[in-house]
C-alpha cells in the first residue's frame, strides 16, 4: 500500500502502464514524472506486458518508501545511501530491523515482509530505474 503516491493508469503505445501521482495535500495530484519516463521507456524497448506490470507496483512501492524515509533524515549522501541499503530490511524485516529510519518508517507504512527472493524481484525493477537516472 502507497502512502505518498496513488497510482492513476495510462496508455501509451497501446499498452497500459501506472503512472505515479503525490498525495499529500501540497502536490496532490502532481505527477512522478521520472516514473512514467521509466516506464514508457520499458514500453519503447519492447518489454513484455508482464513486466510492466510487475514493474510499476514494485518501483513505487520502492519510491514510497523512499518518498517516506527522506522525512526521517538530513539529505546527506551516506544518508541518503544508508536509506536506500535499507530497503531489503524493509522489505523483508520490517518493524523487527535492525536499522531504527526503517523501524520508523514501518510506524506509517506498513512492511510487506516479503521472502529474500521476492525482495530480490523488488529489487530488480529498482536497478534499471536508478541507472537510467544517471544517464
Amino acid at each position: 500500500m502507497l502512502k505518498n503516491f496513488f497510482y492513476t493508469k495510462s496508455i501509451y503505445l497501446g499498452k497500459e502502464h501506472h503512472v505515479l501521482r503525490y498525495s499529500d495535500s501540497e502536490k496532490y495530484g502532481k505527477e512522478f514524472t521520472p516514473f512514467t519516463i521509466h516506464l514508457r521507456d520499458l514500453i519503447d524497448r519492447g518489454k513484455h506486458h508482464q513486466s510492466l506490470r510487475m514493474a510499476g507496483p514494485h518501483l513505487a512501492n520502492f519510491l514510497d518508501y523512499f518518498q517516506e524515509g527522506l522525512k526521517y533524515i538530513d539529505p546527506t549522501k551516506e544518508a541518503i545511501n544508508l536509506l536506500y541499503r535499507g530497503y531489503h530490511s524493509y522489505l523483508t524485516s520490517g518493524e523487527s530491523s535492525n536499522n531504527k529510519i526503517v523501524v520508523k518508517i514501518c510506524e506509517s507504512k506498513l512492511s510487506p515482509k516479503v521472502s529474500v527472493g521476492s525482495s530480490n524481484t523488488y529489487h530488480s525493477f529498482i536497478t534499471p530505474f536508478l541507472k537510467d537516472r544517471k544517464s
